[in-house]
């Protein structure tokens, strides 16, 4: 029987419950990271993605509504401190900035998955999957938008599974997947308040097997999902092997990107337009000159147009011309 349903306590002991909350909480960072490339794999593991959320899920339930919000909090801060690990060697204060923005969006986050199951007793599991799906579009948005841990991202190998997106958009892909962890989540849930806690495992299998006998029909639509997916996927992709072709010569000067000032400006923008020309002379059929993010830093509309800074505004007016003129 749900937790949720009649108000039961989980049966554990106060110290059990928190030492029990926090494996919980573990577990929910590392399966967070490990679908996508982490410390472990450069590639990840994609099929994490499908039980990622199984711990967060039974964490929110377990704690009581005091303490939700401070594991959102922990949830939020470990988990992108962990999937985000080369923040910290970009900028010391990268990690931490995004680490914390996403701690206080978790912690806001928690109590509305509590309050899903809670509200809806029967289909708590139902409401905590649209909640986080919810979540994972929403964070995306606005200024402070951040598009890493979508659970999507994490089958970029997966070209078939991926083709979808065309029809439902990145967001489709991240519901189906979050999905699975959802229903794992109300089998393990019924399955807690009907074993005996007897140390028989025939006996657990058995509940496990009742339990996800009751979610057989969510299950068999997840499951046709799952392959019309697949079927999409293998005869959707377009050959694009006669399709016109561009040559590209992708242009990165060598140099510290935290140094500034408008001589380091002036050596990056004289670097890139030697780089350029060297690579056109070379190839004479270039179509395109991609230089780098941020490879030129003046604004280049704000110094043209008011010319405040006589410096900057005359790298901006070289780096027009050359561009005029190439």
């Amino acid at each position: 029987m749900d937790i949720v349903r009649r108000g039961e306590d989980s049966g554990l002991s106060p110290l059990k419950k928190f030492f029990f909350s926090l494996l919980l909480l573990g577990l929910s960072i590392l399966f967070f990271a490990l679908p996508q490339p982490n410390l472990f794999s450069e590639l990840g593991f994609p099929l994490f993605a499908y039980i990622a959320f199984v711990p967060l899920f039974l964490l929110v339930r377990l704690v009581s509504w005091k303490t939700v919000w401070i594991y959102g909090l922990f949830y939020g801060v470990g988990s992108y401190c962990l999937f985000t690990y080369w923040l910290a060697t970009f900028h010391p204060m990268g990690i931490f900035v995004i680490s914390f923005m996403y701690g206080l969006y978790l912690m806001l986050a928690f109590p509305l998955l509590k309050g899903a199951a809670a509200l809806f007793p029967k289909h708590g599991w139902l409401a905590q999957w649209i909640v986080w799906c919810a979540y994972d579009y929403v964070k995306t948005l606005g200024f402070s938008g951040f598009h890493y841990g979508v659970m999507a991202y994490s089958h970029w190998r997966w070209l078939p599974m991926i083709q979808c997106v065309d029809l439902v958009g990145v967001w489709g892909l991240d519901a189906f997947i979050t999905f699975f962890s959802a229903w794992l989540t109300a089998v393990v849930v019924d399955t807690w308040y009907s074993y005996e806690k007897k140390l028989e495992w025939k006996h657990l299998l058995l509940c496990l097997y009742s339990s996800a006998k009751r979610h057989v029909l969510s299950l068999g639509l997840w499951g046709c999902v799952l392959v019309a997916i697949l079927v999409y996927g293998f005869v959707s992709p377009v050959d694009y092997s006669k399709d016109k072709t561009v040559q590209v010569a992708l242009i990165q000067q060598n140099s510290d990107p935290w140094v500034g000032g408008v001589s380091a400006y002036r050596k990056d923008l004289d670097t890139l337009i030697s780089l350029s020309d060297e690579a056109i002379k070379e190839n004479p059929g270039l179509n395109l000159v991609v230089w780098p993010e941020t490879a030129f830093v003046p604004r280049v509309t704000w110094h043209y147009q008011h010319r405040y800074d006589r410096e900057k505004f005359d790298l901006v007016n070289k780096l027009l011309e050359y561009i005029d003129s190439t």
